[in-house]
Parts: C-alpha cells; structure tokens; sequence
C-alpha cells in the first residue's frame, strides 16, 4: 500500500525505484503513475492482497498512430475528444502477460450522444489521419 500525496492509502505496484527514497509506483484500483517517498509504504493487510486490480491497459482496437508515434497533438485532440464524456466501449480482444502479470485489452469507443449516428472514436482518428488501420 501506498500513502499518496492526497493523504489516502491505496493499493500500488512498484514498477521501479527512482533512487534511495523514492519509488515509481502504480495505483493498481485507478491506473495512475506516481513517485512515492519508501516511508509511505507499507505491506497490504491480507484481506486486499487477492483482490483484483480495478484498473487494466486498454488500447483503441485495430489502429495505430499514423505516424509510428502518438504525437502531441495526438494527444490533446484524443484528450479533448474523450475526457469528461461518456462511451459504450466494445471489448475487441483481451490478452493476458504471465510475466507482469497483467491483463490488456482491446476496445472500440463508441460516441452514443448523438440521435441517430454512432460515432467510432478510432474511425475519428483514421479519418483525419492521425491513425491507420492496423492490417488483420
């Protein structure tokens, strides 16, 4: 468990250790990174050591970024485009790596707001070509 600055204890996975004090760590129930000083760890009582992580990787279905790398932009467009809005996701595919023991997956993001269109968020993407197809 991990006391993060805003004072509460949450359940964490070290990922790696930025020097003598401080570790890199990921809030396992919400999918955020964060730097926490070693004096605000402690083991997890039991009772929450085999509970399921609430968060896990996702990935846009069948795309990738047009040019090799998300850049910037990319990333403001897709911020502005999805923060603070509701989605139906339709889970693509689901994958499973042993070795950290996590669980991936693969969806397709689906704007319902409007009446009478659903908008697909990575056909968004491949039409102002920021993203293309993914050859399948």
């Amino acid at each position: 468990a991990g006391l993060h600055m805003d004072g509460k204890w949450y359940r964490v996975k070290v990922n790696a250790t930025i020097d003598e004090t401080t570790v890199a760590a990921k809030i396992v129930d919400f999918g955020d990174f964060t730097m926490i000083p070693l004096e605000n760890l402690q083991p997890l009582w039991p009772q929450f050591r085999n509970l399921p992580m609430q968060a896990m990787g996702a990935s846009l279905a069948d795309i990738v970024a047009a040019n090799g790398d998300w850049c910037t932009e990319d990333t403001v467009w897709f911020s502005e485009r999805v923060v603070n809005s509701q989605f139906v996701a339709k889970i693509r595919d689901v994958t499973y790596d042993p070795l950290d023991d996590n669980v991936r997956i693969s969806v397709s993001l689906i704007d319902t707001s409007h009446p009478t269109t659903d908008i697909y968020i990575e056909k968004q993407l491949v039409e102002e070509k920021r993203a293309v197809y993914l050859c399948v």
